[in-house]
């Protein structure tokens, strides 16, 4: 199969950008599809690191210096509109690219929704697929008929009561989850005992209930990651330090390290891929009992979640009960490359299966279902 994958035009498709959860799903998606032996090529900036079979550059310095000036992404949150001088050249220049490389057939995914859909409108002859959903807008169906969500969490909020109070699901609207390269973590190691806050500093993500719990758990907390703590929190920072932005070594370290790591997000989680990052490194989580986090984190197995500041104040005293070397093999069970790109090799072709076969009914051709299903147990079984 060929795809056409486009980076986002607000940043560099490398591993530096560790921040920017989307540009990670396509630095890792071209790598897995490539990998797997398929013709992948990637649209992006011109300092774009990312394995693919071509790189084609679309997006320069000068755009991103017009578009948003001189700033710091490290220490601020990224600066983007889908509407601003950036994204309008970047999709004009990609659709120019299309023009002279795509064939009927061919695979167009665009990983961040509306800040695509100049793209996808343009190739509408192509399988638009919306390839990493954990945002509460998708595309009308007649621009991305085929959607990948990140969670089951989000594409039910996404879909409301509608799908509860009517038969009109679409069995091509799929769920997969975010997808890690397990070499990047590990090997598990002792904690150092320390509490670790990894992510946007915003009380968004629960920032004032992970200070909150580690002071009346007695745990020192490190916090990491881009926005002001001042500007979400002002009370005393005792036991607290703030590292600011953890780049790819550091936060491997820091997450390698830590005796656990909190989340406690105060939204609907589409996904919080840190607390996966976390658990390749062999580290137990404590999150809210909200979202994704539903899904795989398993109560008392690879952390906590959590609903009352008495229980986080309980997980934080317990997570030294946790196996770090189960939690890691668990991690890489269900989430490394390994695990799902063939979860997305499958869906692509039922959806090739469109086109070329029998569609719905047309015979499933692999092995076994590529459908992933979490189980811890399995850890315990010669499988």
């Amino acid at each position: 199969m060929k795809f056409h994958c486009p980076g986002l035009p607000h940043t560099v498709t490398s591993p530096e950008y560790n921040a920017c959860a989307f540009t990670q799903k396509v630095l890792k998606l071209c790598k897995g599809l490539t990998r797997a032996g398929h013709e992948v090529i990637h649209y992006g900036h011109e300092d774009s690191a990312v394995e693919c079979t071509r790189h084609v550059s679309v997006s320069f310095n000068r755009d991103l210096e017009a578009a948003y000036g001189s700033y710091d992404w490290r220490k601020e949150f990224f600066r983007h509109d889908t509407n601003d001088v950036a994204y309008r050249n970047f999709s004009d220049r990609c659709n120019a690219e299309l023009r002279l490389s795509k064939a009927p057939g061919d695979f167009l995914l665009i990983p961040f929704g509306f800040g695509h859909e100049r793209i996808a409108k343009a190739n509408q002859d192509l399988f638009v697929v919306e390839s990493g959903i954990g945002y509460p807008w998708v595309l009308p169906r007649e621009v991305a008929r085929w959607k990948v969500f990140e969670s089951y969490a989000v594409r039910n909020a996404v879909h409301g009561g509608d799908r509860v109070s009517r038969a009109n699901n679409d069995d091509y609207e799929v769920v997969i989850p975010n997808y890690f390269e397990a070499d990047d973590f590990g090997p598990v190691s002792p904690s150092k005992g320390y509490v670790l806050y990894l992510g946007r500093i915003t009380r968004a993500k629960g920032i004032h209930i992970v200070i909150e719990a580690c002071q009346r758990a007695g745990k020192r907390l490190l916090i990491a990651g881009q926005g002001d703590l001042s500007k979400e929190y002002s009370g005393g920072l005792e036991g607290v330090e703030v590292l600011g932005y953890a780049d790819r070594e550091t936060r491997q370290k820091l997450m390698r390290e830590a005796e656990c790591l909190m989340i406690p997000s105060q939204y609907i989680e589409p996904f919080g891929g840190v607390a996966v990052e976390a658990m390749m490194s062999g580290t137990p989580v404590v999150t809210s009992d909200t979202g994704a986090f539903t899904e795989w984190v398993v109560q008392g197995r690879n952390g906590y979640r959590c609903r009352t500041m008495g229980q986080y104040v309980w997980a934080l005293n317990n997570v030294q009960l946790l196996d770090r070397w189960l939690i890691r093999l668990f991690a890489i069970r269900n989430f490394s490359l390994e695990a799902v790109i063939p979860q997305f090799i499958e869906y692509f072709q039922t959806i090739a299966d469109t086109r070329e076969g029998a569609g719905w009914y047309e015979p499933h051709k692999a092995g076994r279902l590529a459908i992933g299903s979490l189980s811890f147990s399995a850890l315990y079984e010669n499988d």
